[in-house]
């Protein structure tokens, strides 16, 4: 999963050769090609050597209107470029494992190339055509989950993904789920889903991969660990009727929260807090507070990194400056839909 403190290493601030680079929709465009490019030439590294191949995958973050923003704004600058990079999930293999084994070989691939470099396969920087350099950042996800990675990874327009991204992790926190770019899971201990931080458990469920309705699958999963009963005979809240999940084409932050009070209402009127893992929350009133406040605290915690100190010149530091400023009014904005 993302965190947050790394989706806030933007602008390429992972190597200073690219903070003079402006990401502009065209930027992007050049970027998008260049990716393509080495997916393609990868690929017949892999075969050469008997591995799987890989797949392209698109921008996600703000980028990911790109193409949109040529036309209506060619002049904005994105703070980073993130991409979808499809990878096979290898039978027997661990979440861990399976992606390391695709970051070695990305190393492999590309060592001694002048044009396209790596430090550790999570990221790309491209020499560009007119000599400056561009950093894109490697999102691996499975090729059997292309759908729910795509919705899940897509921002509301003109806004830092980090805003949506982190309301989605503090409602998997409250819930102890993870709500990542494989799909919402929960990892259960003798019957009952547990911090996602535990180490040894049971089992690891799916409880859902599609971006359309996942709030409404999240609540029929409790709904059958804390009452055994058949999901059918759940009772649906009326803004979870209305906001079961996302739409990836029109992806707003508003919608996650109303998403989110959705689930709190329909637990509610299913008797579902105060029991089994959901022991503490005592009411709908309760879950949304702390959502609300572990939201707050990833979001400060994100803004406040020592991280942004990475960033050095006048151009690097009014990159941080801008990032903060937008990622506070973004926090605001989401605690009042939560009210």
């Amino acid at each position: 999963m993302i965190s947050l403190v790394s989706i806030l290493i933007e602008g390429g601030w992972a190597s200073s050769l690219t903070q003079d680079t402006k990401l502009t929709p065209a930027v992007v465009r050049q970027c998008v090609g260049l990716y393509n490019k080495f997916v393609s030439d990868f690929n017949k590294f892999l075969k050469s050597k008997g591995e799987p191949e890989v797949e392209q995958g698109e921008p996600i973050g703000s980028a990911h209107y790109y193409e949109r923003d040529e036309k209506d704004n060619p002049d904005k600058e994105y703070g980073d470029v993130d991409m979808l990079f499809y990878i096979p999930r290898i039978e027997g293999m661990s979440d861990n494992s399976n992606k390391s084994k695709y970051r070695d070989l990305t190393k492999e691939f590309l060592e001694g190339n002048d044009k396209v470099q790596t430090d550790n396969g999570n990221f790309l920087i491209f020499k560009l055509p007119d000599g400056g350099y561009a950093q894109i950042d490697l999102v691996m996800a499975y090729s059997d989950s292309k759908d729910w990675a795509r919705g899940r990874m897509t921002p509301e327009r003109g806004l830092k993904g980090a805003i949506g991204g982190t309301l989605y992790s503090s409602l998997a926190e409250v819930l102890d789920l993870s709500i990542n770019i494989s799909g919402v899971e929960a990892k259960v201990k003798d019957g009952v889903p547990v911090s996602f931080r535990r180490g040894k458990v049971d089992r690891i469920d799916t409880v859902s991969r599609d971006i359309s309705k996942f709030g409404l699958d999240i609540c029929k999963y409790y709904y059958k660990v804390v009452t055994g009963k058949d999901p059918k005979e759940m009772k649906v809240g009326p803004a979870l009727k209305k906001n079961p999940g996302m739409d990836p084409k029109n992806v707003r932050n508003e919608d996650i929260a109303l998403m989110v009070k959705g689930i709190g209402e329909t637990m509610e009127m299913n008797d579902l807090f105060g029991k089994a893992n959901l022991s503490g929350i005592e009411s709908y009133s309760d879950f949304i507070n702390q959502v609300s406040q572990v939201y707050r605290e990833k979001m400060m915690a994100g803004i406040e990194s020592s991280k942004f100190e990475k960033a050095s010149g006048a151009e690097g530091e009014r990159k941080a400056k801008e990032a903060k400023e937008k990622l506070t009014k973004g926090m605001e904005q989401v605690l009042q839909y939560l009210k």
